[in-house]
């Protein structure tokens, strides 16, 4: 018989062929699973999960954003009432001192009113007729614009800034305005007596026309000893000489 492989000797073709086919079935076998488990997976499925957990954080962010941005508008609108507050507070204090004939005070509490709520007609119109107390009617006229640039038919406003404007000799303007008053509000008996002074102011103002000068011209003439006699000729040769050459009385 053949003699057995000593120890230490390589392994035989038989086992080396045994394993090799092992190895292939386990291959075979792993690639088989791996199939399997791909035909079971659930590819729809997942795109669905995923797009779930997006449209959950998407859903979550637009509540986050609603929440801050009401809290924003909380804020603000707490901001504005507060400020609107104190303009308010401001305002009366400047009616107080217009009515106490304080007119700088008046024009500095309604200048400060101004900076809380600066689209406030009332406080430019207020603002202007303290103005015209102090005597300034080009800053009432600005401010007056500024009242109207905000409530275009503010009738306090177009009869203030008239004021201003007839002050500044701008009577055209001036009765534009009083006519735009008087449009808002036909009854205002007011408006109606300035409309009447400011005709009559525009009247007086009116440069009167200069009768047309006659330009006489002074020739001088020779003396003509013939005239005299004339007792016209006399008179005026009399007027002209000197006094010293008249005799005394």
């Amino acid at each position: 018989g053949a003699a057995p492989p000593s120890p230490g000797a390589g392994p035989s073709a038989a086992s080396t062929s045994t394993s090799g086919s092992a190895a292939k079935h386990a291959d075979s076998r792993s690639h088989s699973s791996k199939y399997g488990q791909w035909e079971k997976y659930d590819a729809e499925g997942a795109v669905k999960e995923v797009e779930a957990r997006e449209a959950a954080e998407a859903s979550l962010r637009r509540k986050i954003t609603k929440l801050e941005n009401a809290r924003a508008r909380a804020a603000q609108q707490e901001c504005q009432e507060r400020a609107a507050a104190q303009s308010e507070a401001l305002r009366l204090r400047g009616n107080t001192a217009y009515g106490g004939a304080q007119y700088e005070d008046a024009v500095s509490a309604y200048t400060q009113a101004l900076e809380l709520t600066p689209h406030a007609a009332v406080l430019y119109a207020n603002r202007a007729l303290a103005l015209l107390k102090l005597g300034a009617p080009a800053e009432a006229d600005e401010d007056c614009t500024a009242a109207l640039s905000i409530e275009p038919r503010h009738v306090k406003a177009l009869l203030r800034r008239a004021t201003a404007r007839q002050d500044l000799g701008q009577f055209d303007g001036a009765l534009e305005d009083l006519e735009m008053a008087l449009e808002a509000e036909p009854r205002n008996a007011a408006a109606r007596r300035q409309l009447a002074d400011c005709r009559a102011a525009r009247a007086h103002a009116a440069p009167r026309k200069r009768p047309p000068s006659h330009v006489v011209d002074v020739v001088d003439v020779a003396h003509d000893a013939d005239n005299d006699a004339d007792a016209f000729v006399a008179m005026a040769i009399s007027a002209e000489e000197p006094q010293s050459s008249r005799a005394s009385p």
